[in-house]
Formats: structure tokens, C-alpha cells, sequence
């Protein structure tokens, strides 16, 4: 692992003056105050749960299923949720469904008291700055898809034109490869209008950001922490240089709370295991109970074997009664019967109802 104190003097300053050189004049006299975005004053939990989407029987975004899956979140006391991200299915939406999927998700999360931090992403600054912007803003065309689909829902919400999420989580660059420099003006250039949490994902962008860059952010008033999937090495960098981490997969949550001092989580195992995540994260705890079923539910939704995001949508596909018909798109597909046998022992492991869906699936 790069350490940062081996880098030249002269290299941390670059990195430094193009900081400097790209942050905004009103985020710099924040800087100069000393003010930094707080997460309590955003409303962020400790525990973000990474929420799952689901399409009806003719491919639409299912907003029921979002209300569904809302309301059981905030009756388990997780109040902050992960919109739109890698895990599921996002990748698979037109910009404009995932502009609109967002603005209703923030919508009825409101309703139940929850706070909700964006996922975007995108290889071009520009298409990610204003992708984040009419994300959190709303001023922007809706689906037209999802509001027929959903009109009665969607009019008795009655739709606010106020800023959706109180965050985004953002990614490096993962097809355009690009320098220290570059990634720097790249976040700055978003940290200047809204708070957000970096994404540090190596095994799925290819795209390291380097210690050094996100030592440089840390310092933007507008920077709401660091979410690291890496390696735990480098959380605990992080940590030792006080900046606040967000622990990676589900299956190191116990070893990073615990030995390594990451203080929060995003984490899709809270979605089936609530109570034993937020005991694990408010408490500190080690106990086997714990950890144990956190494993076991870790292993559900990602086996080493199986690629994602594919597992973790039959599961949760699994987990629902009211639905007609469970539907796919391209390229995510439906688990064989020999998987889906394999989910099910592991389910009544966690004491998680389910129902087979055998072949009553529909893929577009």
C-alpha cells in the first residue's frame, strides 16, 4: 500500500495547489472559518441501508415495493437509505428513470422520517455534475414511464419542488483512467455545490484514488467522510489520520467497528438483518450471535461465486408476497433452482420468510 508520507514534498504540494486553485471563493472562506458539513445536521444515520429496486411485471420502476420496502426500514429504526446504487439495478435505468426514481423515493421517504443520499456516477464530470444536480434539485423532466405507471401514487404525494437528498455518494472516474490532478478538480468541481461522500472502490472502477487525493478532499468543507472498499489497510490509514471512514462490505463490518475504528456503514445486509447490524454498529459488540448471522447474511447476497448484483436481487425478489410476476433487465438474470434452493436454506438460516418463484419470472 502507498503510504502517503513517502510521496515528495513537492508532489503533495501539486496536489494541494490545484486544490486550492479549484475550490469555490464561498467554500474557501468556509475552509477559513473552519466550517465543515456535519452529517447530524444533514440527518445522516450511523447506518445507511443500500435499497433495493424492483421492476413490476411490464418493466416499470416498482414504487410500491419502494414504499414497501420504506415503511419496514423505519419501523426497524433505520432512518437514512441509499438511493440508486451499484448493488442493484441502477446501471440499468435512462437517466431520466433514475432522476425520477430518485425524486420518489425522496418523496416517500420524507414521509417516513428517512434521509437519502444519491448514488450517481459517470466517466464524464460534466454528466455527473448535472446528473447530481437535478438528482438533489428536481427541476428537471420526469419519466413519463414511471409517473403513468405509478399516476395515483404519485399524486397523492404531491410532489415538492424542495432539494430530494441531503447527499450524494460519487465515484472516480471507471473507464476514463485519469491522474491525481484530474481526480481532485473531478470531485471538487461537484464538493463545490453539494456535500458528498467519495466512493473508494478499486475492485469495481479500476480506479484507485490514491490516499494522498483523499487526504487533499478532506479538507473541502463539503466533504461528508469516505466510503472505503478497498482494504481495510487503508481504512485504517484513513483512520489514523482522523479522517471519518465509512467501513466497506458487509462481510468486514464486526473486523473494521471493532478493531479498526471505522465509524459508520453502508450496508445492504441491514436491509434483511436490521437488528443485528444496528447492534453491532451503535454497540461495538462481538458477539457470535452477531457475527455469525452477519455472515451468513453476507454470504446470501454476495457469494464468491456468484456475481452482483444478480444474487441480491433474486433474494430480495424472493422475500416479497405481492407481486404478479418477479421481472429482470438485461443483463441481470434469474438464479437457476439449484441457486435459488441454495438462497432458501440460507434464508431460513436467518429466519427470513420467502417464497419460491420457481420459473414466474419475466426478463426484458
Amino acid at each position: 500500500m502507498k503510504n502517503l508520507v513517502d510521496f515528495p514534498q513537492i508532489w503533495r504540494n501539486q496536489l494541494q495547489n490545484i486544490f486550492d486553485l479549484t475550490i469555490s471563493i464561498d467554500m474557501r472562506e468556509k475552509l477559513d472559518r473552519n466550517e465543515h458539513v456535519n452529517v447530524n445536521d444533514l440527518g445522516i444515520d450511523n447506518i445507511i441501508v443500500a435499497l433495493s429496486m424492483q421492476f413490476t411485471k411490464d418493466w416499470f420502476v416498482d414504487v410500491s415495493f419502494l414504499d414497501e420496502q420504506l415503511l419496514n426500514l423505519s419501523n426497524n429504526w433505520i432512518k437514512t437509505v441509499l438511493i440508486a446504487w451499484t448493488t442493484w439495478e441502477a446501471s440499468s435505468l435512462s437517466i431520466y428513470e433514475h432522476i425520477t426514481y430518485v425524486r420518489v423515493a425522496c418523496e416517500i421517504a420524507r414521509k417516513y422520517n428517512i434521509t437519502v443520499v444519491s448514488w450517481a456516477w459517470s466517466n464524464s464530470t460534466s454528466e455527473q455534475w448535472d446528473l447530481i444536480y437535478w438528482v438533489l434539485w428536481g427541476n428537471f423532466a420526469v419519466d413519463q414511464t414511471i409517473t403513468r405507471q405509478n399516476h395515483t401514487k404519485l399524486n397523492e404525494m404531491n410532489l415538492q419542488k424542495t432539494p430530494w437528498a441531503v447527499a450524494s455518494l460519487l465515484l472516480p472516474p471507471y473507464y476514463i483512467k485519469t491522474s491525481s490532478e484530474n481526480l481532485i478538480r473531478h470531485f471538487v468541481n461537484w464538493l463545490n455545490k453539494w456535500p458528498a461522500i467519495i466512493y473508494s472502490i478499486k475492485g469495481r472502477t479500476w480506479m484507485e484514488i490514491p490516499l494522498e487525493v483523499i487526504e487533499v478532499l478532506s479538507q473541502h468543507p463539503n466533504f461528508v467522510w469516505v466510503k472505503e472498499c478497498d482494504w481495510s489497510e487503508r481504512i485504517q490509514y484513513l483512520v489514523n489520520k482522523w479522517i471519518t471512514v465509512w467501513t466497506w462490505n458487509d462481510d468486514s463490518i464486526v473486523n473494521d467497528v471493532n478493531q479498526i475504528r471505522a465509524y459508520w456503514v453502508i450496508s445492504v445486509t441491514a436491509w434483511i438483518i436490521p437488528n443485528i447490524v444496528r447492534s453491532i454498529i451503535d454497540n461495538k459488540f462481538n458477539i457470535w450471535y452477531e457475527v455469525t448471522q452477519n455472515s451468513i447474511a453476507s454470504e446470501l447476497l454476495f457469494p464468491p461465486w456468484y456475481p452482483n448484483p444478480h444474487m441480491v436481487h433474486n433474494v430480495f425478489s424472493m422475500k416479497r408476497y405481492n407481486w404478479e410476476t418477479v421481472s429482470f433487465r438485461w443483463p441481470v438474470w434469474p438464479i437457476s433452482e439449484v441457486v435459488q434452493s441454495y438462497a432458501i436454506e440460507v434464508m431460513k438460516r436467518l429466519w427470513i420468510d420467502w417464497k419460491e418463484y420457481a420459473q414466474n419470472y419475466k426478463v426484458e
